[in-house]
């Protein structure tokens, strides 16, 4: 019985490990503190932005310069297809309680975000509807996130990147020549998130990197598409940014 049980710690522990989130490189770094930080699956039901993000380890070949890719934040709810097994971990970057059972995976992720080479972050999600600077319907209002490059103001206190809403724009113009359907265009979303006092963006990823003076940028794809078509659009977008690091 001693035995049994022992092994049966091993495997939990070794499972325990496995839904650890995985962190993978891709060129070189020039030494010039600008590398690029990608992120996927901070949520678990957005297969757009994890695929994506694998894809950037797995088919591409980055020849100057180097990226630092976790595709799989939330890997347990990725798992379970659910949004966030302990809450919504992409509300947790304000602070979070050393109780709460993503705390670990947290602090593990601020410290790739406060890595000295990292000067531009890219968030993938996954959103539905499509968001519209005015009101069209139901699924295309100012109010959906899908398919749109997401920044929380439009300029930040930088070194590297300062202008947000510049390089977002040149992004959303990028995207939008290259679309599978006119309907699928691209728009700049900026959520003003401490001019508003938005209270649940104010806690989010992307905010704490812009607070630490570094770029960040959001890259949502529509939920009403299927999960390649956001991939794709993933992609494009990661692929401008690339290009302006």
């Amino acid at each position: 019985m001693k035995f049994f049980l022992t092994i049966l710690f091993f495997i939990t522990s070794i499972f325990a490990l496995e839904l650890d989130f995985s962190v993978g490189e891709n060129g070189k770094s020039l030494d010039d503190n600008n590398t690029v930080l990608i992120f996927g699956g901070i949520q678990g039901d957005e297969p757009g932005g994890f695929h994506a993000a694998s894809l950037l380890l797995s088919d591409y070949n980055i020849t100057k310069g180097k990226i630092i890719v976790a595709p799989n934040l939330a890997f347990d709810s990725i798992i379970k297809r659910s949004r966030g097994n302990n809450g919504d971990l992409n509300r947790k970057f304000a602070s979070i309680s050393p109780k709460d059972p993503d705390y670990k995976r947290v602090q593990r992720i601020k410290e790739l975000i406060l890595l000295p080479e990292v000067s531009m972050v890219i968030n993938l999600h996954d959103g539905w509807g499509f968001y519209k600077p005015t009101y069209i319907d139901a699924m295309q209002n100012p109010k959906r996130w899908g398919n749109s490059s997401v920044i929380d103001t439009s300029e930040i206190n930088a070194s590297k990147y300062p202008d947000l809403e510049n390089i977002a724009t040149q992004t959303v113009n990028s995207v939008n020549s290259s679309l599978a359907d006119p309907k699928h265009a691209y728009h700049l979303k900026n959520t003003k998130t401490q001019e508003l006092g938005d209270t649940e963006m104010l806690k989010a990823l992307t905010y704490f990197v812009i607070s630490n003076h570094k770029a960040a940028f959001a890259n949502e794809a529509s939920k009403n598409l299927p999960v390649n078509l956001r991939a794709y659009y993933h992609l494009l977008a990661i692929e401008n940014y690339l290009k302006t690091a």
